[in-house]
């Protein structure tokens, strides 16, 4: 089985993948997979003037590939991640969602304007917002990347909520991971707290991703990586 980790990155990512991309160099020598870096060909521009979609590369890529593990540039996986190909079955796709906490009410009033604009499901999608920072799926999951009668979603959340509408239309299954695959600041929440009251350490996760605005880890993406980088690898 011929395996992949993808990532993206451009020029504004530079010093965030300066110090993510050699952690997933590794682990791809250790997994047996290649390391692609997508950069340009996004072919969508959406509501904040924006290039994005570069992650539908990823339908020729799974020409070659049998399986994907894409996962962001602005992340940290740290060595309690195992090999995640052997966590995720190759029937499904592995994601989290985030619909939960702070984020809930937002992001699944995406969920709406997507069925608004490509028509409501059968399987009447209302939750489970997925986040395609981290993400693995297979060669028979590659319609999740085409365009929907020639349309891309391109409201916020954008190739998170396409991917996941094309998701629930192909009734593809998913296996959903936990907080510790994906640990964002969305997580470093009081209703995130384990039973004796205390919110779980990045520091302890599998895969630490600065998405969004990190502010309460660090002033900048970048300072949050370096410190925590430090903290972990030494």
């Amino acid at each position: 089985m011929k395996l992949a980790i993808v990532t993206r990155a451009d020029d504004n990512v530079k010093e965030m993948a300066s110090i993510s991309h050699p952690i997933l160099k590794n682990l791809a020598s250790d997994w047996g997979a290649d390391f692609i870096v997508l950069s340009g060909g996004a072919p969508v521009t959406t509501f904040d003037n924006h290039q994005h979609f570069n992650i539908v590369q990823c339908r020729n890529l799974l020409k070659t590939y049998d399986r994907i593990f894409m996962i962001d540039s602005d992340t940290i996986p740290t060595p309690k991640l195992e090999n995640i190909f052997e966590t995720v079955p190759v029937t499904h796709i592995g994601t989290i969602f985030e619909d939960v906490g702070s984020r809930q009410s937002d992001r699944r009033a995406c969920i709406m304007r997507a069925n608004n604009k490509f028509g409501e499901l059968p399987t009447k999608w209302r939750t489970g917002y997925i986040n395609t920072g981290v993400f693995v799926f297979s060669k028979e999951h590659a319609f999740i990347f085409d365009s929907i009668n020639g349309d891309y979603y391109t409201d916020w959340g954008t190739d998170d909520i396409h991917i996941g509408y094309q998701i629930r239309r192909f009734d593809f299954p998913i296996y959903q991971f936990d907080p510790s695959y994906n640990f964002m600041v969305m997580f470093d929440e009081p209703w995130n707290c384990n039973a004796y009251g205390n919110i779980p350490s990045r520091l302890d996760q599998k895969i630490i991703h600065y998405a969004g605005n990190p502010s309460k880890w660090a002033t900048t993406k970048e300072e949050g990586m370096r410190k925590d980088y430090k903290a972990i690898y030494g």
